[in-house]
């Protein structure tokens, strides 16, 4: 008989831990004593392996608005789960901040080679950060292979979103119809997409989504490996703003994507050619200028090359041009062949700050003026060797969170070995002023390290 008492914390609140385990000549038992909690919800239990393997038993769940249990049992040598919980007014201590005002989740599952699942699911009112769910239901009823599953979900982040999907489930192909609005788009399947399940992982056969006015075509496999065909055509990249709040992205995206990889180890391929027309993203401190930009590239095992365009009102005001060449066969991981490849290449650009300020993605910044970036760029992914010079005067920074704003800032800058040495930044706070000088280094192999002296006043 072993006592093991643990405490800790984690993102979604404390934890204690009073558990007795016995493996002495009886079987296997696991008991969750008195004391022993997640986030506020006490945890009692004795669970027992059977002669057959599967465990049987009960673990009930209590506090924090939560009251469910989970028995466990066997069946015919198959371990078979049932939950049945509830949940009201439950708030969780941990930073996440995960609230929920109302759910209820009944379920049963048994575990073997093609599971059964049936089970609902039911939220009112759950919030977690910046995520709120209005309202979702999921019903799933899967036995022997067949079945169907359903969902309805409404909310937001920073963007609305109403999503509803219907599968039929059958051993040889699974049938998918979707339908929703995100962020105000327009969003559904034409037609079912098919879904091939066998032994060695999933096939998608060729799909079209709508998306507004625009279409997304989509066709791939997973499992041993995977490879995605997409092809779109005048989609609003607005459509990813409720999945990552942050982005902002906005414009009308064409062109296609081809991606394979043998297995999880080996070097993928890649081919991508995307045009977007009236890029920006937004923030709340602002809106960056639109522009079209013009990307393409291409990776296979023995190296790769990319290249971007980018125009603003017709005329080209930036440039871009990569070039790995040929990788080590024998130099480990794919990612590390990767970041080892010989790289050639270079940037020129002379335009709006905020465009390529807009590419760091950070929200709620902004970068104002115009600016000059004239570099070239040699050694390796991991540490490149850059030559050029970035010029900027009378930029404004503004940050909406903190209250930031830096008028008249002025910045000149050279590009040297793997570092953007900072030679002087001049900027006006208010009635006062800030200057600053040194580095940023772009070597991931030394972990991007800066040093910044900054003098205010």
């Amino acid at each position: 008989t072993y006592a093991v008492v643990a405490n800790g914390g984690t993102d979604y609140g404390p934890f204690d831990a009073n558990v007795t385990v016995i493996t002495g000549r009886g079987p296997l038992t696991v008991a969750l004593n008195q004391g022993t909690s997640f986030s506020g919800v006490g945890l009692t239990g004795r669970v027992s392996q059977t002669a057959a393997g599967p465990f049987a038993g009960q673990i009930l769940a209590n506090g924090s608005g939560i009251n469910g249990r989970i028995d466990l049992s066997d069946l015919s040598g198959k371990q078979r789960a049932r939950v049945d919980a509830t949940a009201r007014d439950t708030s969780l201590a941990g930073k996440i901040g995960l609230t929920i005002n109302r759910a209820t989740l009944k379920g049963e599952a048994i575990l073997y080679d093609q599971p059964q699942i049936v089970g609902d699911v039911q939220v009112a009112g759950a919030r977690m950060g910046e995520f709120y769910l209005a309202g979702a239901r999921a019903n799933v009823n899967y036995r022997g292979g067949s079945g169907q599953a359903k969902l309805l979900a409404e909310g937001r982040t920073r963007y609305p979103f109403r999503l509803a999907a219907n599968a039929e489930l059958a051993p040889s192909l699974w049938r998918v119809a979707l339908t929703g609005k995100l962020n105000g788009i327009d969003v559904a399947t034409r037609g079912p997409m098919r879904i091939v399940p066998g032994k060695d992982g999933y096939v998608l056969q060729p799909a079209t989504l709508g998306v507004d006015k625009g279409t997304l075509q989509l066709a791939g496999r997973y499992g041993g490996g995977m490879a995605v065909q997409a092809r779109l055509k005048d989609v609003n990249l607005a459509i990813a703003n409720p999945f990552a709040p942050g982005l902002g992205l906005g414009g009308m995206a064409s062109g296609s994507l081809d991606f394979t990889q043998a297995s999880s180890d080996a070097f993928p391929s890649a081919d991508m050619r995307f045009q977007i027309d009236d890029f920006t993203r937004t923030s709340l401190a602002a809106v960056s200028e639109p522009v079209d930009i013009a990307l393409v590239g291409r990776l296979v095992p023995t190296g790769g090359n990319a290249s971007a365009l980018i125009k603003r009102r017709g005329a080209a005001i930036g440039r871009a041009q990569v070039k790995l060449d040929p990788l080590d066969a024998g130099a480990g991981s794919w990612t590390t062949r990767l970041f080892a490849a010989p790289l050639s290449g270079g940037v020129r650009y002379n335009g709006p700050a905020d465009v390529l300020f807009s590419l760091a993605a950070l929200p709620d910044q902004s970068l104002k003026g115009a600016v000059g970036v004239a570099a070239d760029f040699s050694g390796r992914m991991s540490a490149p060797q850059l030559t050029g010079v970035v010029r900027a005067n009378n930029l404004v920074y503004e940050n909406a969170v903190y209250g930031t704003r830096l008028t008249n800032l002025n910045v000149r800058g050279r590009f040297t070995n793997d570092r953007l040495q900072v030679e002087s930044m001049t900027a006006n706070a208010g009635n006062g002023t800030v200057s600053a000088n040194g580095f940023v280094s772009l070597s991931s192999a030394q972990g991007f390290p800066i040093q910044l002296g900054i003098d205010m006043n």
